[in-house]
């Protein structure tokens, strides 16, 4: 039996090679804790078995391939991957291959043999499972595990002369085998269950979105904390008011939606170009084979839509006799060359089929409520352009439902249950790509015929068809034309920092608070250090009734001090000692320049018991050392990574084409409105400018407008300069760019004061201070970053100088 041990700095770098998001990389580390509790007893019961409920879309395939990295670094060797049909099947093999595009390799220090029901008949095979270096992923369906009811059963069960057994037996004799049931929640039945218990595995991890009532479920990320923190799409499901639910009328609503998203990501990538081509799709949802002829016959129709969908269809179902064929058109859809606009799909596409240009799912019998409780939402979850774009169109997925908008309605309760999780409460992220909240996000679902789509994307959307469609043409028609840069603007240069930016670990150099060791040295000097500690042992006799008696021991405080004088020692001495006592505990990292640095922490415990140190610390060094080693646990709970900016750094000309707004107004000192296009600007780079606060940003524009120091300045938006802030995935987005005469730039972000002392706050002034002084030294460029508040702005009463010497008093 393999024990697996708890490596959190495995769990580190298997989560930053793999990039895992936040809710893997915990899942990760919920699989490594759960594992050494479970195998740290002396006869722990086997196999352990846990479920991780993640939601779909949110990248269960990369838990998987964390926890192969992982326990492969432990000793495991051998892992099962057990997948419910071909098609997840041919998905994980994809995900182990060199070279595939859905490959994990490229981030994985492990390079897997892969064996499948195809392959495991080989003297290779043979010989790499008795190879007990190498390791081996074994992708099976689960039917290949059964006793020999099916072709692939008899396969694997059958005595293989190459193998010299029958694979599964093979497979049984595995030292410390790993199965990884993949769609768990599939394998319910007595027969999955003895296949699974018969291979004798250590470890049974099941990977599901949906797990089954009394699953010993270990880790759980819903989806409602999906879209809340828009890992996924935001879900808009859409009816009709009136009676109509026939085919030809559910899909031609399922057209408009996708022809709706095609114009949004055309005006998307014309002011973004470095986004990628996506041609979005629809995955119609069909019950049977006969209403899948059904859908294909309509669409095909020279009648329907004037016959532009002929050659733009794609049936699959999970018998048919060109399977391959259609699953090798399936994986191309992503493919901006592919021709396929709808898919048409019996039973098959509910797991395992993973592409992210599905934004519009058609259901002709099922219910939405089925639809909502099945995987089936999860083939149109995923986000096309990697993050959420601010585009409602381009980040939500419509559900057109077959009942009527009253049906619906009066659905939302019983939605509200099985789509959220039992109403679960989760609050949004402080910083997002549609804007900053402090409140809970409670993802109920919106009345959004009546009250308008969920404020920031965030809870799924109920509406009829006609009100969404007034209400996305609305969205499109509120772009306006393109915004070049102005050209009788100097160029503004933006510092591009090239190579990977590095996340430093813990280091003692980040203890920049001396008090609390003074504080520690100040309460271990309290204490006498001349004194004996005693305690009498007094004998108590007492008479019980009926004359017996009775003796006892009892402990009393003495009144009478001893003096014990201390074999006083020479300080450095006993310095030496706490820092050789501190560095034993495994607290210092084991970096150059740490123990010097300790010596510092050392210095002010010292400091704080003082002119009696020499004395205290011949008679309490242990003391010292366990309060060191206290406050600095302490400090590294607090710790927060910082990024490192350590690269090459070149000036690239600002030149993107933007998006003008529709709507404008040129009175930019009149009543504030939010996303409006404000003119009038002579210094801006653009035409026009648009802000989410009037005191915070416009009345900052205003004021750097006016100012006449100023020659050039940028009102940024998001992306424009991501600057990492707490490792290389979480970037700061700044609000300008200022550029004066004599060359001083600055990058400025203004806040509300009521912002000002909030801790991500902070964290991201740091970075950003961190950043312009890595770019100054490295370009020999003046950049500064200033940090402003609304009252700054009101003190410097329209003075640009004044408005610099407030935030450089707060720096």
């Amino acid at each position: 039996m393999i024990r697996p041990t708890l490596d959190e700095g495995l769990i580190a770098a298997v989560s930053s090679a793999l990039d895992l998001r936040m809710p893997n990389r915990d899942a990760l580390t919920t699989i490594a804790l759960r594992l050494f509790d479970h195998f740290s007893v002396e006869e722990p019961s086997r196999p352990y078995e846990g479920v991780i409920d993640v939601a779909t879309g949110v990248g269960k395939t990369y838990v998987i391939g964390s926890v192969i990295e992982y326990l492969a670094e432990q000793g495991f060797r051998d892992f099962a991957i057990i997948t419910p049909g071909r098609t997840v099947a041919r998905k994980t093999v994809r995900n182990f291959s060199p070279g595939d595009p859905k490959s994990l390799l490229p981030g994985m220090e492990v390079d897997p043999l892969v064996v499948t029901s195809g392959t495991f008949s080989s003297p290779a095979i043979a010989s790499a499972m008795d190879d007990a270096e190498r390791v081996k992923v074994y992708v099976f369906t689960v039917q290949a595990l059964l006793r020999p009811r099916t072709k692939m059963g008899r396969r694997t069960h059958d005595f293989d002369e190459d193998l010299g057994d029958s694979f599964y037996e093979k497979l049984r004799a595995s030292t410390g085998l790993v199965v990884l049931a993949d769609e768990y929640h599939l394998y319910g039945g007595p027969a999955f269950s003895a296949a699974v218990r018969g291979l004798d595995p250590q470890i049974l991890l099941g990977f599901t979105a949906t797990p089954p009532v009394g699953s010993p479920v270990i880790y759980r990320y819903p989806l409602a904390a999906a879209i809340a923190e828009r890992y996924v799409k935001t879900p808009a499901i859409v009816g009709r008011r009136d009676d109509r639910s026939d085919a030809i009328t559910k899909l031609q609503d399922g057209v408009r939606l996708l022809d709706a998203k095609q114009v949004a990501i055309d005006q998307y990538r014309a002011t973004h170009p470095e986004a990628p081509v996506i041609n979005p799709v629809m995955l119609v949802v069909c019950a049977s084979k006969d209403d899948a002829d059904e859908v294909e016959g309509i669409l095909k129709h020279g009648g329907f839509e004037s016959g532009r969908f002929a050659s733009a269809v794609l049936k699959v179902y999970s018998d048919a006799t060109d399977l391959d064929a259609q699953i090798e058109r399936l994986d191309d859809v992503e493919n901006p060359e592919s021709d396929v606009r709808v898919i048409v799909a019996v039973g098959m596409l509910k797991e395992g089929w993973d592409v992210k240009n599905v934004y519009v799912i058609a259901s002709l019998r099922a219910s939405v409520s089925q639809i909502l409780t099945e995987q089936t939402l999860g083939r149109g979850l995923r986000l096309p352009f990697g993050r959420y774009t601010g585009v409602e169109l381009l980040d939500t997925l419509e559900v057109v439902a077959h009942e009527r908008y009253e049906a619906l309605i009066k659905q939302i309760d019983k939605l509200r249950e099985s789509f959220i999780d039992y109403r679960t409460t989760l609050e949004a992220p402080a910083v997002g790509p549609l804007g900053t909240s402090d409140q809970p996000v409670d993802l109920s679902f919106t009345d959004a015929g009546e009250k308008g789509a969920a404020e920031g994307g965030v809870a799924p959307i109920v509406t009829d068809i006609d009100s969404r469609m007034d209400h996305l043409e609305g969205e499109l028609a509120a772009a306006g034309d393109p915004l070049h840069p102005r050209m009788d603007r100097p160029t503004i240069e933006l510092p591009i920092v090239s190579g990977d930016v590095i996340t430093n670990p813990f280091s003692l150099n980040d203890i920049t608070d001396l008090a609390p060791y003074r504080a520690e040295g100040r309460r271990i000097a309290s204490t006498p250090t001349e004194r004996l500690r005693r305690v009498i042992v007094w004998g108590k006799v007492t008479e019980k009734e009926g004359g017996e008696r009775e003796a006892r021991l009892e402990r009393r405080a003495s009144t009478v001090d001893i003096s014990s004088p201390v074999v006083r020692r020479p300080l450095a001495a006993s310095v030496a000692a706490i820092v050789a006592g501190v560095m034993a505990t495994g607290l210092v990292p084991a970096r150059k320049g740490e123990p010097a640095r300790l010596r510092e922490l050392v210095d002010a415990l010292v400091e704080g018991i003082g002119a009696d140190a020499e004395t205290v610390l011949s008679a309490y060094p242990d003391r010292a050392i366990a309060g060191i080693g206290a406050k600095i646990k302490e400090a590294q709970r607090a710790f927060v990574p910082k990024p490192d900016f350590r690269g090459d750094v070149t000036l690239q000309g600002f030149a993107k084409v933007r998006e003008g707004r529709a709507t404008v107004l040129d009175d930019r000192f009149g009543p504030f409105a939010r996303g409006v296009g404000y003119l009038g600007y002579e210094k801006s780079l653009y035409e026009q400018d648009w802000f989410d606060s009037g005191s915070a940003e416009r009345d900052l524009a205003n004021l750097i407008d006016d100012a006449p120091e100023v020659i050039v300045w940028l009102r940024l938006q998001r992306g424009d300069l991501p600057l990492p802030w707490r490792g290389p995935n979480e970037a700061y987005h700044p609000d300008f760019v200022v550029v004066e005469r004599d060359d001083h730039h600055y990058v400025i972000e203004g806040k509300r004061d009521t912002d000002a002392d909030r801790k991500d706050v902070a964290m991201k002034r740091e970075a950003a201070s961190r950043w312009a002084n890595h770019v100054m030294t490295a370009t020999g460029t003046s950049w500064r970053y200033l940090f402003v508040l609304e009252s700054d702005i009101t003190a410097a009463k329209g003075s640009w100088e004044a408005l610099k010497r407030l935030a450089a008093e707060r720096s």
